[in-house]
């Protein structure tokens, strides 16, 4: 039998506010108002009560079922839910948990730092990533994702020196030559 391991990426952006007036005087309580559209509170709640929350149930009773899977869950998403939908929190927090889920690393904003030649705001942001995840769930990440399957050899290199067992990315036949997106290949000692 074929043994398969889903990996559920969630990421919900904030929304910038296309209205900005940046010759206007703020206060600091006003900018993120100011910059970010107010249609991010609508939409999260709105993507919480129609997808997040009863996908995330049904994934957790298939969980004490024996199912097994992971979870990359971006920062901006926690913070967002921290803030409108502390109830969906909860219920990632339990999947986090479990002993049939795992927690996938990736940038904390799942952003495009990877594709900077300097790799240290890629780095900042990954440990930033890996520390929410430790402090939300307890649960330090050990496999990398990067945004949108993002991946090369200098990428690989730098996840190999930020102590991750493995990265998981695309299996495209561009890349793979042919070869069977279905094993494990290495990078730069790194398990792709």
């Amino acid at each position: 039998m074929c043994k398969i391991c889903l990996g559920f990426e969630v990421h919900q952006p904030y929304r910038l506010n296309r209205h900005f007036a940046p010759e206007k005087k703020l206060k600091k309580k006003d900018l993120f108002d100011q910059y970010f559209d107010t249609l991010n509170r609508e939409v999260l709640l709105r993507v919480a009560d129609k997808c997040y929350n009863p996908a995330t149930r049904i994934i957790l009773e298939k969980l004490d079922e024996g199912f097994s899977c992971s979870f990359s869950i971006s920062g901006i998403l926690i913070e967002q839910m921290e803030k409108w939908s502390p109830d969906t929190l909860a219920l990632f927090s339990q999947v986090a948990q479990h002993r049939n889920c795992e927690i996938i690393g990736q940038t904390y904003y799942h952003s495009i730092a990877s594709c900077f030649a300097d790799k240290s705001e890629f780095c900042e942001q990954v440990r930033l990533h890996s520390d929410l995840m430790y402090d939300r769930f307890r649960v330090r990440p050990t496999i990398f994702e990067n945004t949108e399957f993002t991946f090369n050899s200098q990428i690989a290199e730098t996840i190999k020196e930020m102590d991750f067992a493995g990265i998981y990315t695309e299996g495209v036949d561009r890349i793979l030559g042919g070869r069977s997106p279905n094993h494990i290949y290495a990078c730069r000692g790194i398990p792709v």
